[in-house]
């Protein structure tokens, strides 16, 4: 039994993705974050257009959100933005991240998605990704490289949600690079009737590598309608988080034992 363990932590620990360098969501969101990545189940927030683009259809009228890394920007640090809208059962959102000085190719994504609910439990969503190009003398709608995401949620009156993320990747040439399966569960504790946990884990899987799996689990705590506190382990990384909710502004912090990075976003409802 040990030595499955110890099996499970060298295949987990010896493959080490590079998130800010490809078009998936790891570091877009102080939220998600703070969950330790663990976010495809949730993701409802304008950051699902990153996550589950599925998720757009979680609330109605519009969304915004930012986000950058505010601690050890001397390397890569991470930025992202993003708007979402959703009228009845149909909604839409662009999101843009990038990563700065990067060894080769600056990786800027914008993403275009689309989602709709099919039934009051379960909706589909798809995001189109470009990578753009660096320097150019223009703006880019676009870019040159196309992916895309397909995402799926489904939702129960309980608490309980599970999503799947498919995933082509910009710079790979596999049709699928990367399946991430998300459970979620949301309940309320015994400290009152506004208090709020939520247990959220999601696992990557990568058909056309040698890796095998990426686990994530995170879990956040709502004593009141005003504070989150947020935690988890994203693969071997720990990850914190802290958010305040101020009427329809959300600001949110979190720190992830990765490089010893913080970031910090904020997110309006309109």
């Amino acid at each position: 039994m040990l030595f499955g363990i110890s099996f499970w932590i060298f295949i987990i620990a010896s493959f080490q993705a590079f998130p800010s360098e490809y078009d998936r969501p790891l570091y877009a969101g102080s939220r998600p974050l703070g969950m330790a990545n663990a976010y495809i189940a949730v993701c409802d927030d304008a950051e699902a257009s990153f996550w589950n683009p599925a998720g757009i259809i979680q609330w109605q009228g519009v969304k915004i959100s930012a986000s950058t890394q505010v601690s050890n920007r001397s390397k890569a640090p991470v930025d992202s933005k993003c708007i979402a809208y959703c009228y009845r059962d149909t909604g839409f959102a662009w999101g843009n991240k990038i990563a700065l000085r990067v060894n080769g190719e600056t990786p800027d994504f914008n993403y275009y998605s689309i989602a709709y609910k099919l039934n009051p439990f379960f909706a589909a969503g798809v995001s189109l990704k470009f990578k753009r190009r660096h320097p150019c003398e223009y703006y880019q709608f676009f870019g040159y490289k196309t992916s895309y995401d397909l995402g799926l949620l489904w939702k129960s009156e309980s608490g309980r949600s599970s999503g799947i993320l498919i995933q082509n990747l910009a710079d790979k040439k596999q049709l699928v690079d990367v399946i991430t399966f998300g459970l979620a569960n949301e309940w309320s504790s015994f400290f009152g009737r506004q208090d709020r946990v939520l247990l959220s884990m999601d696992v990557s899987i990568f058909p056309e590598r040698h890796r095998l799996l990426e686990p994530h689990i995170g879990w956040e705590w709502k004593p009141n309608s005003i504070l989150s506190i947020r935690a988890g382990l994203s693969e071997l990384d720990l990850t914190i988080g802290l958010g305040l909710n101020l009427s329809r502004i959300r600001v949110d912090y979190a720190w992830i034992s990765d490089k010893n990075r913080s970031f910090l976003s904020a997110s309006v409802f309109l």
